[in-house]
């Protein structure tokens, strides 16, 4: 059971709001029980039922606080006020999940059966992305002039296909990579999240959901006829293919370890820093990884992507030569 002390108080509040919902489906649960299903102490959950405890509406009288009973070591809501209803995700969220939850399917260590279980997830978020989504339509109706002419020309695009079922290909610059390359999807959804427009599409050839940019996208052509239909997730293709790497982690790259820990098959303490092993599904992801690791992770095999990160560092090394 962790400790609590270094908890900002973000955390705090959103496992408050998170209690009085739970507590109504699980009423006279003990705190014991309590502080291990939120992770948590039984100090910090006595701390923040106190705090509950005098949070309600305006007028803030007996009346209109939330009324908790947990003297005797079992706790239970009398009067929940306004916070009974277990949270929803924001648009933001949804499509945060699901961006996480197409990374986390990809990982080389996952089970077949837990990677069903991601997919399946990401499915039922899809779901909910039309009723939380915002409208597109209306963003075109009260603000034309915030769109450049190719934003609005592939916003129409992509509304036919929604409209007809008809697949989309186009070309797809990933932050990942210096190239675009070409896709092929049937699309989803369209949203808008802060000034950014993404568009939600079921890749047939890997048998997955996945987001893009639309201000990435270019040459979108509506494809003739529908391609293959969404898969089931249990249905899925092949696994992707995945390489095999070795890295040493210096003192400077401990953060690199961390981003990616779930990752990391093979885990080995040395004088010179930390050996790794993990299994990766994109080389050039790794390779704009190292690049900016550069003095603090070092890649010892396989062979070929080594030197080819020693070949990227040194053209960018004679670049900014010539640019000084």
């Amino acid at each position: 059971m962790r400790c609590n002390v270094a908890e900002t108080a973000l955390a705090r509040t959103s496992r408050a709001l998170d209690l009085v919902p739970y507590l109504l489906e699980h009423p006279g649960i003990s705190l014991s029980d309590l502080a291990q299903a939120f992770d948590t102490t039984t100090s910090q959950l006595v701390s923040d039922l106190n705090l509950l405890f005098v949070c309600g509406l305006p007028g803030y009288s007996p009346l209109e606080l939330i009324d908790l009973s947990f003297d005797d070591g079992f706790v239970s809501v009398i009067d929940p006020q306004v916070l009974d209803q277990p949270r929803t995700f924001t648009q933001g969220e949804v499509v945060a999940l699901k961006l996480a939850l197409s990374a986390l399917a990809q990982s080389a260590g996952l089970s077949e059966d837990m990677r069903t279980h991601v997919l399946t997830l990401n499915h039922q978020l899809s779901a909910r992305l039309p009723s939380q989504a915002t409208s597109l339509s209306s963003h075109l109706a009260i603000t034309p002039e915030n769109l450049t002419s190719d934003i609005s020309e592939r916003i129409a695009t992509i509304n036919s296909t929604l409209r007809s079922g008809q697949g989309l290909s186009f070309n797809y610059l990933s932050a990942t990579q210096e190239r675009p390359t070409q896709r092929s999807a049937i699309p989803q959804s369209l949203t808008k999240q802060g000034e950014w427009y993404y568009l939600q599409a079921y890749l047939p050839t890997i048998g997955e959901n996945r987001t893009f940019r639309l201000d990435r996208m270019s040459e979108l052509q509506v494809l003739a006829q529908s391609i293959l239909s969404p898969k089931s997730p249990s249905s899925e293709g092949s696994p992707q293919a995945t390489t095999s790497v070795t890295i040493r982690v210096g003192a400077d790259g401990l953060s690199f370890l961390e981003e990616n820990s779930t990752v990391i098959s093979k885990r080995t303490e040395g004088v010179d820093g930390v050996e790794i092993s993990m299994e990766i599904f994109d080389r050039e992801w790794l390779i704009r990884e190292m690049l900016g690791y550069l003095g603090s992770c070092q890649v010892l095999a396989p062979t070929d992507l080594a030197q080819e990160i020693a070949s990227r560092a040194s053209d960018l090394l004679a670049k900014y030569r010539d640019i000084s």
